[in-house]
């Protein structure tokens, strides 16, 4: 440490270490920024709006040291990232305008590659001319994988108007929304104790990359918006309208992922999952028979559990573009009804059904086809005495 303007420097030696050592010195840095707000819009909703945006460096150098101790550093790998909420819509409805899709990747790929002009090599090129070649077409290369790298952030992006820089690190909105008591809606107020309704989207864009001396070079690229859940209604019914505990849950969750391998110039990946859940549950309590003279305290469950789910991935080759690219999907099956009967917290017993079952896509699909249907029968006895 010595003096300098405007107050001092710093400059760093290595010391002797131990001998004949080989050994990696790896160093690792984040930051992040995050904001978030919330707000009702009218009575029983909330809105909460969020931020955030991360970036960051890991540096890897090889040390070692010969007999003496004396130091010799080998070279540094230094690798970075950024990541940030991101704001992209699905193709439907409206939505379809924004074009955040693989289509609209490849269209506007094609449309800025076009504008790069291809080196030429000469007819009858000299020594120095297949020089020249070969320098330009590095740089066209490097250019065209720039290109590629700012189309799939940008393309996949709804309203995508901040220039350069800014728009690369600023974060875009990502929300959830709540409704509670919607059982005073008119439908609902004569059945219902409380019911919700909740829907929440979430984007990110991470990007993963290296610096070396001729500049920045993309690795990958990924892209996550997802609706989970698209819309949730949570729905508990009224004892006295019931005659017992009513709950129920119906769900619908949306996600795409969307990956770009960008040293591989010719593929991006699309993986999209679908799912609907629904949950129903019944319990009643305290009921009595007699039986054989005793008045026995019963109690009854019924529960229900159904999911069907769609995993749908498919390759697209940006050389050849097929709209229908190159499939692998399956769906997804779940049911499992159960029914669960009680006596006097002396017998309990357990009835259930479960089927699942995977189903290929015709287009393609690594999954095979396959069923299981389980059918089990649970009984407990609790005996106590004394004397």
């Amino acid at each position: 440490m010595k003096s300098a303007f405007p107050f001092i420097s710093v400059e760093q030696e290595d010391g002797l270490r131990a001998p004949n050592i080989y050994v990696q010195d790896q160093f690792t840095q984040e930051n992040s920024l995050e904001g978030r707000t919330q707000r009702g819009l009218w009575p029983g909703t909330s809105l909460i709006l969020n931020w955030n945006t991360k970036w960051g460096y890991n540096q890897n150098t090889t040390i070692t040291t010969d007999g003496d101790g004396i130091v010799t550093r080998g070279d540094v790998l230094s690798t970075f990232n950024r990541s940030r909420s991101y704001l992209s819509l699905p193709d439907w409805f409206i939505f379809s305008a924004f074009d955040n899709d693989i289509e609209g990747v490849v269209d506007e790929y094609a449309r800025r590659k076009g504008e790069v002009p291809l080196p030429q090599l000469p007819a009858n090129p000299t020594g120095a001319d297949s020089i020249a070649y070969g320098q330009a077409l590095v740089a066209y290369n490097k250019r065209i994988t720039s290109i590629l790298s700012e189309t799939f952030e940008e393309q996949l992006e709804a309203l995508n108007w901040l220039p350069g820089n800014l728009g690369k690190y600023l974060p875009r909105v990502n929300w959830q929304f709540t409704w509670n008591g919607l059982e005073k809606l008119p439908f609902f107020e004569g059945w219902l104790a409380s019911a919700s309704l909740r829907h929440t989207y979430t984007g990110k864009f991470t990007y993963n990359y290296r610096v070396t001396p001729d500049g920045e070079i993309p690795e990958t690229q990924t892209v996550t918006r997802g609706f989970s859940p698209l819309a949730q209604l949570n729905l508990t019914g009224k004892d006295e309208v019931f005659g017992g505990s009513a709950t129920g849950s119906i769900s619908y969750n949306t996600t795409t992922d969307f990956v770009l391998v960008t040293a591989a110039r010719s593929e991006i990946s699309k993986e999209v999952k679908n799912e609907a859940a629904l949950q129903l549950n019944y319990r009643k309590r305290g009921f009595s028979f007699p039986l054989f003279g005793l008045k026995l305290q019963n109690e009854i469950e019924f529960q229900t559990n159904f999911t069907y789910s769609r995993n749908n991935r498919k390759r697209f080759n940006l050389t050849d573009f097929k709209p229908e690219g190159n499939n692998n999907g399956s769906t997804k099956i779940s049911f499992r009804p159960s029914v669960r009967y009680s006596i006097s917290n002396a017998v309990d017993g357990l009835a259930f059904i479960s089927y699942d079952a995977t189903i290929p896509d015709d287009e393609g699909s690594r999954e095979i086809s396959r069923s299981t249907t389980k059918v089990g029968i649970e009984i407990r006895l609790r005996i106590s005495g004394g004397r």
